[in-house]
């Protein structure tokens, strides 16, 4: 029998700790890279009902998300929701992405996938798509576009809707991305052995067999390449030149402009 747990309400010891107690945040809610508890029931694609995807479309993870549920065809309603404000008053989690499926939430994107991609694609890969994408190839790229003036002025127009930065000369960029060098820097900090974005790119690339476009090895994208897209698209949306290339100096342009032939508007 399984002990659910909420955080800050006890104590665990080395002599308490038993492997059937399991963790969970102070409203019941999964901590980033926690599954969630109970385990969801979700069997095939008609149990996602009443799907709400709380976040902003200027983040990577929430686009990852919504590539997935675009491309399956998956009706949700969209919240925007800044982080550190949590999807609802009283919310432990205060990350983005959230995802609400009828009375259940799940915080964190790889988390959310994880558990889509159990009734969505049964060739999905774990390890590949969570140690290679979610927590490699995403926070290099952000890591390396938020310290380039002209990308990351780029991104806060487009992707992030921050149009007055526009406006500011390139030469000042330097003054208006000193906040935002502290996220840079606080990423490198999360993954003190983070690579290039180009040697993630690089492995996903090598995943994918000689004789397909896509890492499914059919003529469908798979849960892989629906992940590797959505971290690219708000980037290569916004003409982000280290993006771009990253895609060309891994081989996978040709890739990405297949995925774009394949997916609905994400706009």
């Amino acid at each position: 029998k399984e002990e659910f747990l909420r955080r800050g309400t006890v104590k665990l010891t080395d002599s308490s700790f038993s492997s059937n107690i399991v963790m969970v945040l102070q409203d019941g809610t999964n901590e980033e890279r926690e599954d969630v508890v109970p385990p969801l029931d979700w069997k095939t694609k008609d149990d996602l009902k009443d799907v709400i995807l709380y976040g902003t479309m200027g983040s990577p993870p929430v686009v990852k998300v919504a590539t997935v549920l675009k491309y399956y065809k998956i009706e949700y309603k969209f919240q925007e929701t800044q982080p550190g404000k949590g999807y609802k008053e009283g919310a432990s989690y205060k990350k983005i992405p959230v995802l609400g499926v009828k009375d259940r939430v799940i915080n964190d994107s790889s988390i959310i996938l994880r558990n889509l991609f159990k009734v969505l694609d049964e060739k999905f890969d774990q390890k590949l798509e969570e140690d290679i994408i979610t927590f490699g190839l995403q926070p290099a790229l952000e890591a390396e576009v938020f310290v380039d003036p002209s990308d990351f002025r780029n991104y806060v127009v487009t992707a992030a809707g921050m149009k007055a930065i526009g406006y500011v000369p390139l030469f000042m960029m330097k003054h208006v991305l000193i906040p935002f060098l502290g996220i840079a820097s606080s990423i490198k900090k999360k993954y003190p052995e983070l690579k290039s974005a180009t040697e993630y790119a690089s492995t996903f690339k090598a995943a994918i067999s000689q004789n397909s476009i896509f890492w499914s090895g059919n003529d469908e994208p798979g849960s892989v390449d629906l992940s590797v897209f959505g971290t690219f698209y708000p980037f290569m949306k916004s003409k982000c030149v280290i993006a771009d290339k990253v895609l060309n100096d891994a081989g996978l342009a040709p890739w990405y402009q297949a995925m774009i032939s394949k997916m609905p508007t994400l706009d």
